[in-house]
Parts: C-alpha cells; sequence; structure tokens
C-alpha cells in the first residue's frame, strides 16, 4: 500500500483513480479492498466480499462451494454483485458486512433474531455450522518450547530476538529449546544444545506449568525452567537486567508466564 501511494504521487500527482478498475490496478490492491473503495467512496455499485458476507450469504442460499476456491470466489462475487442495491451501493455494502458481523457469526449465531431464517436454508434445514464450505483444513501442529532463563550473580539474562520466517518476528524471548514433544526436567540436562547454552552442566533454580497458547493452526506448548550461572555465555545475544525486562517487546505467550513469575526475586 505504501507503494501504492508513492506511485500515486509520481505518476498521478497525488490524485487518487475514480474507477473500479483503475483502483484494482494500484499495487496490493485485490477485489475486496478496490470494491471497498469504490463503494465508500463514490458509491460505486461493486459488491464487497469478506468473511462476513460469504458466510452470510452461503447460509442463506445454501451455497456448496468452497469459499476458498477460485470457483467458488467466482460464485459468491456473481451473486453478491446481483443482490447489489444500485442506488446505494455504499450502504448496501456496510449494511451486509455488518449484519454478518453482528448475526450471522462463525460460532453460536443469533439465528433466533435473525430476520431472514424463515428463507435461511441452513436454519431450516438444522445446517448452519457447516456453512461457509472451505475446501482446505489446515491441521494444526503442536509445538512444544522449552525456555532456559540463564542469568548471571548480577541478574544479566540472555535474550534472544526471534527472526527468519517463523512466528513472532522482531520479538524477544529467552533462549529457546523447541523439542519434537514434551520433555522433562531430566531430558533437558542430557541434551548437548542446553550446555551449549549455559556453557556448563546446569541446575535448575525453577521449572514452571506447561502454557498453552493458540495461534492460527498451531498449538504451543512452554515450560520456562529459570537457571543462575556466575557467568553467561552470552556471545552475540541480548543481556537485560531482571528488572528491566519491561523495555522488550515479547510474544503474548511470554508475557502470561513473566505476569505469574517475578522474576526479579527468584535470582
Amino acid at each position: 500500500m505504501h507503494f501504492a501511494a508513492k506511485s500515486l504521487v509520481v505518476k498521478n500527482k497525488g490524485a487518487f483513480p475514480k474507477t473500479y478498475e483503475e483502483i484494482k490496478k494500484l499495487k496490493g490492491v485485490g477485489e475486496y479492498t478496490a470494491a471497498a473503495i469504490a463503494s465508500f467512496a463514490y458509491n460505486f455499485p461493486h459488491a464487497v466480499v469478506d468473511g462476513n458476507v460469504y458466510r452470510l450469504l452461503s447460509r442463506i442460499f445454501g451455497i456448496n462451494a468452497a469459499i476458498d476456491s477460485g470457483e467458488g470466489k467466482k460464485v459468491f462475487q456473481k451473486l453478491a454483485n446481483d443482490l447489489m442495491d444500485e442506488k446505494d451501493p455504499a450502504s448496501h455494502n456496510q449494511a451486509i458486512m455488518e449484519f454478518g458481523s453482528q448475526f450471522c457469526k462463525p460460532s453460536k449465531p443469533d439465528c433466533n433474531r435473525c430476520i431472514f431464517k424463515n428463507k435461511c436454508y441452513a436454519f431450516g434445514a438444522n445446517l448452519v455450522n457447516q456453512f461457509p464450505v472451505k475446501s482446505k483444513k489446515n491441521k494444526s501442529v503442536n509445538r512444544y518450547f522449552n525456555y532456559l532463563i540463564v542469568a548471571d550473580k548480577n541478574k544479566n539474562i540472555i535474550l534472544n530476538k526471534r527472526s527468519g520466517n517463523d512466528i513472532w518476528k522482531g520479538l524477544y524471548e529467552f533462549s529457546l529449546i523447541e523439542s519434537p514433544e514434551e520433555i522433562n526436567p531430566k531430558q533437558l540436562f542430557g541434551m548437548q544444545i542446553s550446555r551449549e547454552i549455559t556453557g556448563k552442566d546446569f541446575n535448575i533454580l525453577h521449572a514452571s506449568g506447561t502454557y498453552r497458547h493458540v495461534l492460527t493452526h498451531q498449538n504451543l506448548f512452554a515450560k520456562f525452567y529459570i537457571i543462575k550461572l556466575n557467568f553467561v555465555h552470552a556471545k552475540s545475544k541480548v543481556l537485560s537486567k531482571a528488572g528491566s525486562l519491561s523495555a522488550y517487546a515479547f510474544p503474548r505467550l511470554i508475557e502470561k508466564f513473566l505476569n505469574d513469575c517475578k522474576l526479579n526475586e527468584l535470582f
């Protein structure tokens, strides 16, 4: 979107395009965004189809076309266009999205108060939870995180900044050992990687219970082990005082642990 904005300034002298087709040509703008801009900014009759609209239309009309398929998207876009109120497309788009959000919810929809319940295929057939249909069902994977909170006698703690194409990029965490399954402290002692982190055989001052955190298609199970050494082997890692951790941005999972455990009092 930033690229598109700069392009408009350079190529169009800051003037924003005023047709759906031209809006859709902007880098980073797809059918949904282009339709939203065209209808809300210019009141053009282009139907906005988001998750709320997919859900509402699939249930009312009993559409079995998968919303995550190319063919299914065409079916829903055509139906949404056919239903469009061309006299007031902006209000129509806003209303249908809002109705889907407030009444035709993904779970526990308010069918009894729905004005379409007598015409709704899914409600009449008791199949509300079967719509919308998806062709791809991604299985959730379990990941097991073992965090070593390594500190020296001066309460310097090793932190890592996450990078790469994984979750929480740019956020901070403690020294991490990810295991294929849940492990206990005895197994942790036997891992070469744990000794590489600590620089020696080590004693665990405190072991937390398991913290569970659910992400899209990922179930995270984390344990935190507090370890005190005379000297930490930081190498190129970040060092922080136990009382200064609030200066760093952590994933919510680690924040939960820090809220439960007062590290400054444990060292």
